[in-house]
């Protein structure tokens, strides 16, 4: 498993702690520094300048995928590192959600935001759940599979603050 910003080492250790070999790349020392002390093996850099004698099972983009220069670029490069079969996670800001929650000033969609951390959060880019599919099938990536929670019929607006994605 190869995690891109690895940030503190969160989903390392989780992976790690399951049983994945897993590996963190994050172009920020410091982050890596600390993941390297906190017992998780992570490595200054960038998925471009990644090397592995061996084709990954998993890459896994969390919470930063908004911050990447070129997604498609560096969609097409995990593609190449993936081993047949092998998936990327993609985890986002809903910008549906996050336009929704500001035009209508819902209460509740506020505290939300706040609980899920994308209150006032600044995203280089927020991309809809189509933008997500449409991204990953631009870079070669078929079957996204997306976890957003069923819409209040009651009440309608756009499914979560995040979407996550995996794809094959």
């Amino acid at each position: 498993v190869l995690e891109v910003g690895c940030y503190v080492g969160g989903f390392l250790r989780t992976a790690s702690d399951m049983g994945a070999s897993a590996t963190g790349i994050d172009p920020n020392p410091q982050v890596v520094e600390l993941c390297n002390r906190m017992g998780t093996s992570a490595h200054v850099g960038t998925v471009e300048e990644w090397t592995s004698p061996e084709q990954l099972d998993v890459v896994a983009i969390l919470n930063c995928f908004d911050q990447l220069p070129d997604p498609v670029s560096t969609l097409t490069i995990i593609q190449s590192l993936l081993r047949p079969g092998g998936s990327v996670i993609v985890r986002t800001p809903n910008a549906r959600w996050i336009r929704e929650m500001y035009r209508c000033g819902d209460r509740g969609m506020r505290i939300s935001a706040a609980c899920e951390l994308v209150l006032g959060v600044p995203f280089l880019r927020c991309y809809s759940p189509h933008a997500v599919a449409a991204l990953l099938s631009g870079a070669g990536f078929n079957e996204p599979t997306m976890r957003l929670p069923p819409l209040d019929l009651e009440r309608p607006r756009p499914e979560s603050p995040w979407i996550d994605v995996c794809a094959v």
